[in-house]
């Protein structure tokens, strides 16, 4: 048991800071983010195709690639594929199949 009442004022206080601490980390995120675009475009305006990605840019690219495919799986999961006319299946298996290989 705490040794006191928490009034709403505590709680809304609480709010604050946990939205404050998410916006700096999306503050940070979008500064990296940032940072490693302009590496990349700065490289290909100068022709260094080369340069361009970097270990990090690649990560990025490999974390973000696998995570719209969960989405994409997610998204396809609830679909009763039996409903779809096969025009839409088509689609939808081309799609999944692009993205899962």
């Amino acid at each position: 048991m705490p040794c006191r009442d928490y009034t709403e004022e505590d709680v809304l206080r609480g709010q604050v800071l946990d939205t404050e601490r998410r916006v700096e980390h999306l503050k940070e995120q979008c500064n990296k983010l940032t940072g490693m675009l302009c590496h990349v475009v700065g490289n290909v305006i100068d022709g260094k195709f080369d340069n361009a990605l970097t270990s990090e840019v690649n990560a990025w690219y490999a974390e973000h690639r696998a995570a719209d495919i969960r989405n994409l799986q997610s998204m396809f999961s609830n679909v009763d594929l039996n409903d779809l006319s096969k025009e839409e299946f088509d689609t939808i298996d081309k799609i999944l199949d692009k993205y899962t290989q």
